[in-house]
């Protein structure tokens, strides 16, 4: 199945929503609509120049329960945990990185989880 126009306006949108609640703004964000492999969507980020692309895919399974607004949040997810995961898969990585990296989300996910 085709994902259509609006599917895309609506994972951009819902993903938008959830970094303006996360906080994200120091990201500049890139969409395309492309073949993701093993899914509906994928984040690919940089952070050292806080990049990220989001991808969707233009095409699914007929059957699959694809669902823009909640694979746009489940973006936005990844986005927030983008600077842990780097940080968990460096060579020389520290203990105190990890640690406030892990602290950072603590502390948005106090702000937004009420």
């Amino acid at each position: 199945m085709k994902t259509s126009k609006k599917d895309f306006e609506q994972f951009k949108k819902e993903f938008m929503r959830w970094v303006e609640i996360f906080g994200l703004k120091d990201w500049e964000i890139f969409f395309k609509l492309e073949p993701v492999e093993g899914g509906f969507a994928q984040c690919s980020s940089s952070l050292t120049g806080r990049i990220t692309r989001i991808s969707l895919s233009p095409e699914y399974e007929a059957g699959e329960r694809f669902d823009p607004v909640k694979s746009g949040k489940h973006e936005a997810i990844e986005l927030l945990l983008a600077p842990l995961y780097n940080n968990a898969i460096c060579r020389f990585v520290s203990e105190e990185e990890l640690k406030e990296a892990s602290h950072t989300i603590v502390r948005i996910l106090e702000k937004v989880l009420k």
